[in-house]
């Protein structure tokens, strides 16, 4: 009977960790430490330590240019929601009078 009334807790135990097991970080791109480090380790075996730094280069501003791309397209859209919001507010205020 011991075994019955445990088995309930054991249960809940096994899947609170379980749980806690599924918690991962991602790191960029949707990629772990793991996943990044075999890619970098296959790129270096295809390109060789002297195209590296090049690479390197290259990929750092590419991702420059894509975060000075996402950040003004971020600024456009909250331009744009504000004049929109403007907008209303003057259509609601004409509306009033």
């Amino acid at each position: 009977m011991t075994a019955l009334a445990a088995s309930p807790v054991i249960m809940q135990a096994q899947i609170a960790r379980s749980q806690r097991r599924q918690v991962t970080r991602m790191g960029l791109f949707g990629l772990g430490v793991p996943e990044i480090a075999v890619i970098a380790g296959v790129v270096a075996l295809i390109f060789g330590p002297s195209k590296l730094p090049e690479l390197g280069k290259g990929l750092g501003k590419t991702v420059k240019s894509f975060q000075t791309a996402a950040k003004e397209f971020e600024t456009e859209l909250k331009q744009a929601a504000a004049e929109e919001d403007d907008e209303q507010k003057k259509l609601e205020a004409d509306a009033k009078k």
